[in-house]
């Protein structure tokens, strides 16, 4: 977010000065951009100088949408291996799930810096003896808005709805997350275990 002042079409420095001085017209914008593409702006506020004397003053409301930033049950800091991203925790609402049952987990990411590529992870449930129950992959962030677009520190939720097998035993299994450089490489190298479930009849 940023804003800028123009005094007759010309920018000027906003910065250490309260009121331009010189009489012309003035315009103050507030501009929201993604890395250097400016994706909205709008004059918030107009007026013109003459003789000293401010005149033409105009003012304009700005309307937000306040969304609030995701939020995990557990927190669980683990920085990936590349530096580029940080898993912030999960939200998992059962720990006992039954056979056949839905889990529904959530993770939460953040972009520690600007990426190039755009980020996948592969969420897995594995049995006590290592047996691969269910995975399921998908991209970090919005489709239309993958890790190659985050912001510094920018923050998005990641869903997962995993469906445990008629066949799979009685007894403990580990949630494990593997962060992907793309949908079907595992170049980024970076496998967590995240925590155990109790699997029950």
């Amino acid at each position: 977010m940023g804003v800028s002042l123009t005094r007759d079409g010309q920018p000027l420095d906003v910065f250490g000065a309260t009121e331009p001085s010189g009489n012309g017209r003035y315009r103050v914008a507030l501009l929201f951009a993604n890395n250097t593409e400016i994706v909205y702006g709008t004059t918030i506020w107009s007026w013109a100088v003459q003789k000293g004397e401010i005149a033409e003053r105009t003012t304009d409301a700005v309307l937000f949408d306040v969304i609030p930033l995701p939020r995990v049950a557990t927190p669980l800091i683990i920085d990936m291996a590349d530096g580029n991203l940080r898993l912030r925790g999960y939200t998992l609402p059962q720990q006992t799930v039954a056979r056949g049952d839905t889990i529904r987990l959530h993770l939460v990411w953040q972009g520690l810096r600007h990426m190039d590529q755009n980020y996948h992870a592969r969420v897995m449930v594995q049995d006590a003896e290592g047996q691969m129950l269910v995975e399921q992959t998908g991209p970090l962030g919005h489709p239309d808005h993958g890790t190659s677009q985050w912001q510094e520190g920018e923050l998005a939720n990641h869903p997962f709805i995993l469906s445990i097998p008629d066949t799979a035993l009685p007894g403990e299994a580990t949630i494990t997350v593997e962060l992907l450089d793309g949908a079907h490489s595992d170049d980024a190298g970076s496998t967590q275990q995240l925590t155990g479930i109790e699997i029950v009849r």
